[in-house]
């Protein structure tokens, strides 16, 4: 959610270069349908929540994420070592503030691999419900505007 709210607020300019980041997509209500749906999995066994179709390049989703808001995506890519260095200022920052940093330092280091993951465990075992990423995105962005977190372009 958060990605689709900085990206609406237009406060995503730019993508790291070199990155790999990948993106899983999975709607609230979802979330909520897998814990009410505990009882169906295994003990000691983990699942992976997300859409079977769900594995999304950064660079995809923020394309997506245009496409939705009528909102440009973001064209320039900085080389990674640069994110590295704001998220290190952004940390520093967020101690002396208490606000959240705006590049987590973590969030720039797992960017900087592609992680796919396979939910289809979760979907055969819990019944996982599966909306598509592109939907969920939109009911999002809708939920967003109407709560007043963002304005329709």
């Amino acid at each position: 959610g958060k990605l689709n709210l900085l990206s609406h607020q237009r406060r995503v300019r730019r993508r790291r270069k070199g990155t790999q980041a990948a993106v899983r997509s999975l709607q609230v209500e979802q979330q909520a349908d897998v814990i009410l749906a505990a009882e169906r999995g295994r003990v000691g066994e983990r699942y992976i929540l997300g859409h079977a179709e769900g594995n999304w390049t950064l660079r995809q989703t923020l394309q997506v994420l245009s496409e939705l808001t009528g909102l440009p995506a973001p064209r320039w890519r900085i080389p990674w070592w640069v994110a590295f260095l704001v998220a290190c200022a952004e940390e520093v920052r967020s101690r002396f503030t208490g606000q959240p940093p705006r590049a987590p330092l973590a969030g720039v280091r797992m960017a900087r691999y592609k992680m796919f993951f396979n939910p289809a465990k979760a979907i055969r075992e819990l019944g996982l419900p599966q909306t598509p990423p592109r939907e969920a995105f939109a009911e999002a962005i809708d939920w967003f505007r109407a709560h007043g977190y963002v304005q329709a372009p």
